[in-house]
This record gives structure tokens, C-alpha cells and sequence, in this order.
């Protein structure tokens, strides 16, 4: 076991997290480009980041090697600066006339739905990015931050969305349970994807983190 210094993520390692997230979302699954992969993992970690009231880093020897972003569901922090937000709508519109439109609405679609379903109590907050370096898998690097999160959210309702392409079993493990789960057939090899709806009760005296 590696044992990480868990602390404030800084702004200028939105790059190695990007790398993180291109590879934990797989997108090599749904495209061989490059560039296009590149361009939508930082659409999707500028989107994450932006409205996390915590957003925590693994550090080791100074190197990020995981971080997870949450946010409580009635606050917005708005982390990103003008270039950054400008670059966020810019790559909306321009995913919204990509092929690959009908995959993504399918996949937020079917995340609405879930939610939908959820019975009171409604989720107090919500993680929305997590991802650990690759090449530290096996050191419990997610586990850290993710009772270092939990620790800073006692006492809510916390949930997330994931998907079969990720290592959801990561969470049942540490005490979520699925709330709604969707299947989705999506083009262009008609791939399965089962899409999760996870929550954790978190206890209002926290544990240490580990």
C-alpha cells in the first residue's frame, strides 16, 4: 500500500487528471482519434471540476496520482477561469453536432431517469469526478481519497453515477448500494452499458481518513 498525501487538488494538475479520466472512461471504446478522446476528457474534467465544493488530490512526492471532485447538490464553487469556461461552451456546441451526440444524450438521459427515481431523502452531495493514476493501480490511492471525501461530507447522503465500462464493484465494496440502475445499447457495435445510480448514507461522526 501507497500511502498518499491527500490535500487541496491544484488547478495546474487539470492536465494529469484529464489524462486519468481519458483512460478510466475508456474512450478508446468509442473512438480511435486522438484528438477527439483529448478534447472530451478535458470537456468532461473542466465539467466536473467546475461545480465541486471539494475537490481533493493524492500526492506523492509532489506528483498527482488520483483525485476526486464532490459537491454538496444546493452549492456551485465555479473553479474555472474565463478561458476555461469559454473552452466548455465552445466544445458543447461542437459535440453537439458530433456523431457521437445520440451516445452521449443516451447516456444523460438515461442519468436523469435514475435520478428520478430516487425516494426521499433526496442526496445531499455528490461526487463527480474520481479517477487514480493507472500505473498505481493496486495501492489503494481511491480508497484514501474516498474516505478522505467522506470525512469532509459526514453525515449526508452522497451519490454518483458510474457505469459497467468502470470498476463500479470499487463502491459496493466501500458500502454504496444501487439505487436505479439503465442498460443502454450504443452504436456503433450495439456495445451494452449498464449505468449505475449509487448512494451512501455517510455517518455524522466520521472516521478518521485512512
Amino acid at each position: 500500500m501507497t500511502t498518499s498525501h491527500i490535500t487541496e487538488f491544484h488547478q495546474r494538475d487539470l492536465p494529469a487528471a484529464q489524462r486519468f479520466a481519458v483512460q478510466g472512461m475508456h474512450l478508446d471504446r468509442y473512438t480511435s482519434n486522438a484528438l477527439e478522446s483529448y478534447l472530451y476528457g478535458k470537456l468532461a474534467t473542466y465539467q466536473a471540476f467546475d461545480p465541486a465544493t471539494i475537490a481533493l488530490g493524492a500526492y506523492v512526492d509532489q506528483r498527482l496520482v488520483g483525485f476526486i471532485f464532490a459537491r454538496i447538490t444546493s452549492d456551485h464553487a465555479h473553479r474555472l477561469n474565463w478561458h476555461q469556461r469559454l473552452y466548455v461552451r465552445l466544445a458543447e456546441r461542437v459535440i453537439a453536432w458530433s456523431p457521437y451526440r445520440s451516445e452521449a444524450t443516451a447516456y444523460d438521459r438515461a442519468n436523469q431517469q435514475m435520478f428520478r427515481q430516487l425516494r426521499d431523502p433526496q442526496p445531499d452531495a455528490e461526487i463527480t469526478f474520481f479517477a487514480v493514476d493507472p500505473q498505481m493501480t493496486g495501492h489503494h490511492i481511491g480508497s484514501q481519497l474516498l474516505a478522505a471525501v467522506e470525512h469532509r461530507l459526514a453525515g449526508k447522503r452522497l451519490y454518483l453515477y458510474t457505469d459497467s465500462s468502470c470498476n463500479y464493484p470499487f463502491y459496493f465494496k466501500r458500502g454504496f448500494t444501487a439505487a436505479a440502475t439503465r442498460t443502454l445499447t450504443l452504436p456503433p457495435d450495439e456495445q451494452e452499458l449498464t449505468c449505475y445510480l449509487l448512494t451512501k448514507q455517510l455517518v455524522t461522526t466520521p472516521q478518521t481518513p485512512v
